[in-house]
């Protein structure tokens, strides 16, 4: 069971809790960041990175601004420069090899560790760190990932190392429900009470093509294969009840 209690993750809480309140200050989160990183002085850097236009659809007004690389994307990397705090641009979080860990949040949604000291270039020179990344959802969707460094010794061996990355805690079912949208929950409540998809777009008023098209995504992020592993996850959760939205038409 993921802890609630993990720097890491009450990170990308703060930020999901500033995209709940529909706010779009790239100046806020950076602020958030570096304030993290001058509270913790065990701490080697805080950071953050998005999905392409993910975090205000507006990357082509920020190309080669601090803390954006050169397609606009955001990604503030605040660290400690001697004894300074500073901003740097976050690279080869896009690349196959060196940018494993950004890859392997987004494709399992988890809160994930580099396992040995990798050797990153930060701000021109190369350091030895770990890293614990969280993904960034927003409405159930993954649109980034938070993360927190801190300085390590290198291996015995210090060959070219590509990053190790492992899962730290599988969430509960309960925290993969908080990643489904409403009409995904809407449609999940239906598919554990074992209606069809003809009954459940009878219930919600849409067709039953838009039902279908639903439930890939809700399997994804629920890590079942299908409609009846879906419904046996429900018995693991906090909670599961009907969406309001669903009630009044809910007849069948």
């Amino acid at each position: 069971m993921t802890s609630p209690h993990r720097p890491t993750e009450l990170l990308a809480q703060a930020i999901c809790g500033v995209l709940a309140l529909r706010v779009r200050s790239r100046g806020l989160i950076s602020t958030i960041l570096r304030a993290t990183l001058e509270a913790h002085r065990d701490f080697f850097a805080v950071w953050c990175a998005w999905e392409p236009n993910a975090f205000d659809g507006r990357d082509q007004t920020f190309p080669h601004i601090a803390g954006h690389d050169a397609t606009g994307r955001f990604v503030p990397y605040w660290h400690r420069g001697g004894e300074t705090i500073q901003l740097a641009t976050m690279i080869g979080y896009d690349q196959s090899g060196e940018g494993d860990w950004y890859s392997f949040a987004r494709r399992h949604g988890q809160v994930c560790k580099i396992e040995k000291p990798f050797l990153h270039p930060i701000a021109g020179k190369l350091q030895w760190i770990t890293s614990e990344i969280a993904p960034i959802f927003e409405e159930g969707a993954f649109v980034g990932a938070a993360g927190i460094d801190w300085t390590a010794k290198p291996p015995p061996r210090t060959d070219p190392i590509t990053p190790v990355v492992s899962v730290l805690n599988r969430s509960t079912t309960s925290e993969k429900l908080g990643r489904l949208t409403t009409r995904e929950r809407e449609v999940y409540y239906w598919v554990c009470q074992g209606k069809s998809n003809e009954e459940i777009a009878l219930i919600l008023g849409i067709s039953a093509n838009t039902v279908k098209n639903h439930l890939s995504p809700i399997f994804q992020k629920l890590g079942v294969e299908n409609r009846y592993a879906a419904a046996l996850a429900s018995r693991e959760a906090d909670w599961i009840k009907p969406p309001s939205s669903s009630l009044p038409n809910a007849r069948i």
